[in-house]
């Protein structure tokens, strides 16, 4: 990619955004807001936010699984992840609890 064919978009998504992951084909981002405690999915090719994502306290990172189809975020403030259906943009009704996995 040559220097003229980049571009440099600003999209609004929530409150502290964070973590970010971006899928293979580049067609999707998904971005951890912090304060919000959401996710944004943003379409990358029209570079606008597509749906916003309900998660748990203080969302940070968030990884997807080797087939795209899940998104793992972790939520620091409730000790939580949250796992997102990438295909229907949805995420379990409650996070589930990391506390008990602890060491």
């Amino acid at each position: 990619m040559n220097s003229e064919s980049r571009r440099q978009y600003s999209i609004d998504v929530g409150e502290g955004p964070r973590g970010i992951t971006v899928t293979k084909d580049g067609s999707r981002a998904y971005v951890c807001n912090y304060i919000s405690r959401t996710v944004s999915v943003i379409d990358t090719v029209d570079s606008v936010v597509i749906e916003t994502i309900k998660v748990g306290a203080f969302p940070q990172r968030i990884a997807l699984s080797p087939d795209e189809g899940l998104a793992f975020v972790t939520n620091y403030g409730s000790c939580s992840i949250s796992v997102i259906n990438t295909c229907l943009l949805y995420t379990s009704p409650s996070p589930r609890d990391m506390r008990s996995a602890r060491m």
